[in-house]
């Protein structure tokens, strides 16, 4: 299973996508999927996603990053039916706004949630409707309604996460940071 996890934050100043990080390596102790992270500072994210053929796409978005993610995701589904999912504070805040290039959205914490929805699409292949009530946190389109599962309740020990594995961040970020003095000596 192939799974990409894409940034299009690309405000000043920039940061890395730690949310995308943290559930990339969930995902890895989890699933044992392979995952790329995909950041728009450093690369032509529509190109490579594309060249990677993800099985799934996972998209972080605040508000002011929305009308990007909806683009991305309406041009991946022009060309293939790929599960496109989309997560952050975006959708969490306003769940109603959820568009239809968007197969599912991830309220709150997605660390737990996206491991649920990728140990069920590798058992079918496809999110079925009625498989989907099942998983908390989400919010997904059924004949033309927006469904909600709830809110999932948030993870109690942190602890239990795996330790971030920094190589789904870009060393861009770090050597910027080294060079102004901010990290390290």
């Amino acid at each position: 299973m192939r799974i990409a996890l894409v940034s299009l934050n690309t405000y000043k100043p920039i940061f890395p996508p730690l949310g995308l990080a943290y559930l990339a390596t969930n995902l890895k102790k989890e699933t044992g999927a392979e995952i790329k992270v995909f950041d728009a500072n450093f690369q032509e994210v529509y190109e490579e996603v594309i060249k990677y053929s993800p099985d799934i796409i996972g998209i972080t978005s605040m508000t002011p990053d929305y009308g990007r993610a909806i683009r991305f995701a309406t041009k991946i589904k022009q060309i293939g039916n790929t599960p496109v999912i989309i997560g952050g504070v975006h959708v969490t805040t306003l769940p109603n706004s959820m568009k239809t290039c968007f197969d599912i959205g991830v309220l709150g914490e997605g660390e737990q949630t996206f491991v649920d929805l990728v140990k069920l699409f590798e058992n079918k292949r496809e999110f079925l409707k009625e498989e989907l009530k099942e998983i908390e946190g989400i919010i997904y389109h059924d004949n033309g309604e927006i469904c909600t599962t709830g809110r999932r309740a948030l993870i109690k020990n942190l602890d239990d996460l795996p330790d971030l594995d920094r190589s789904y961040i870009d060393e861009r970020y770090f050597e910027r940071l080294m060079w102004k003095g901010q990290i390290g000596k």
